[in-house]
């Protein structure tokens, strides 16, 4: 039976966009017991497909800052009904929808679920390779929203 994937987006160098990063590390010890695979994806746009091919589902972690919500917020989503996503603005060069519904309409084997695990961040744009100390003190907090997430997802 094909696997489920958990992929934790962000970039280390640009501050609070590293927070799914961040909790990839904290919940790594949590993978077998998930019975699903989990990475770290520091890439960009279409290279996302390569991580999700073959996989019959997926949970993507990555940082947003859509303005909606406070900081350390996690907004659970379902890709399908971000057809329109406009709204969800990632560093990543293609939005995540885009870059699946490309992928999808060039042939590659991409799970038809996907689910969305946006956390709220101020601003993803600027260099450190720090988390801003109201999203570093919420840590704990948003780890224990997305390990039951991914609990509920196996």
């Amino acid at each position: 039976m094909r696997r489920r994937v958990a992929l934790f987006l962000g970039n280390p160098i640009m501050g609070d966009d590293a927070i799914a990063l961040r909790v990839y590390e904290r919940i790594l010890w949590a993978q077998d017991r998930l019975d699903m695979d989990m990475k770290t994806f520091e890439g960009a746009g279409f290279d996302l497909v390569e991580e999700l091919r073959g996989y019959v589902g997926a949970v993507l972690v990555d940082a947003m800052s859509t303005g909606v919500y406070p900081p350390g917020e996690v907004v659970v989503m379902d890709v399908a009904s971000l057809e329109d996503a406009n709204h969800y603005s990632s560093i990543h060069t293609l939005n995540i929808p885009a870059v699946l519904e490309m992928a999808r309409r060039c042939g590659y084997d991409v799970p038809e679920d996907i689910t969305l695990v946006g956390i709220e961040v101020r601003s993803a744009h600027e260099f450190s390779e720090c988390l801003t100390p109201e999203l570093e003190g919420k840590l704990p907090a948003i780890t224990d929203k997305i390990l039951n997430v991914l609990k509920e997802k196996c």
